[in-house]
């Protein structure tokens, strides 16, 4: 069961492809290039790389946020139009689920899970899990760095990240995870599809939390959340 894998709400594009062996193929933009101009060109590289073509493809996973509303609306579109003309499922979930995927039920000595990715300026995405099943115990949130501190800097919380983050490593320093291994996420994800633990999405939604530039002015194009998200 070959399986695509688009992650666009990072500061990179990345195309990964799982092969039914669990070999594990990736390509990011390395360019200065918008990711809407890269990303067709990457899962191409990617799926030559495996020696597949699109046909081969048996489902594709894409994160859905949080984070710029282009780079999301760029990965869901390029998915969404994947699996119509393929005809084949599309797994989704937010970039901080995805952050930990391969966390869950491991060595981690605290009760929850925090994936934190940064925003502008200093405010973080944030989403609480449970350690040992992976669900969810918030909802996805934009705090300031004063408010991560306050309500998660206790021994509850393992602080996971994808890259340095200057200003919270300071606070947090050894505590922290840092777990940039998307290869090992994707297996892991791969994994709940493959015995169907994770379930096709039938609407896509999205996360929006940063404003499309021509739309700054109006609050309610990007501040979505979870339980009234905007349907692709």
């Amino acid at each position: 069961m070959a399986i695509l894998f688009l992650e666009t709400t990072f500061e990179s594009s990345f195309s990964i492809v799982v092969l039914d062996n669990n070999k594990v193929f990736l390509n990011s933009n390395k360019t200065n290039k918008k990711q809407s101009e890269v990303i067709a060109d990457i899962t191409k590289k990617n799926l030559e790389e495996a020696d597949i073509s699109p046909i081969n493809l048996k489902a594709i996973y894409v994160t859905n946020g949080p984070g710029n509303f282009t780079s999301i609306r760029v990965g869901l579109a390029f998915a969404q139009g994947l699996t119509k003309g393929l005809s084949i499922p599309l797994y989704s979930t937010s970039a901080l689920e995805f952050l930990v995927s391969d966390l869950v039920n491991k060595d981690i000595k605290t009760e929850f899970l925090l994936p934190i990715i940064p925003s502008r300026g200093e405010d973080f995405f944030v989403q609480v899990f449970n350690s040992k099943t992976g669900k969810n115990k918030s909802e996805i949130e934009k705090l300031a760095l004063k408010d991560v501190i306050d309500r998660y800097m206790s021994e509850k919380f393992t602080i996971v990240k994808l890259m340095p983050m200057p200003s919270l490593d300071e606070i947090i320093g050894k505590e922290a995870i840092v777990d940039n291994n998307l290869s090992d996420k994707c297996l892991a994800i791969a994994t709940k599809i493959r015995n169907k633990t994770l379930k096709p999405v039938k609407k896509l939604q999205a996360n929006y939390f940063s404003p499309p530039s021509a739309d700054e002015a109006d609050p309610k194009w990007y501040m979505v959340k979870k339980n009234n998200s905007e349907e692709c």
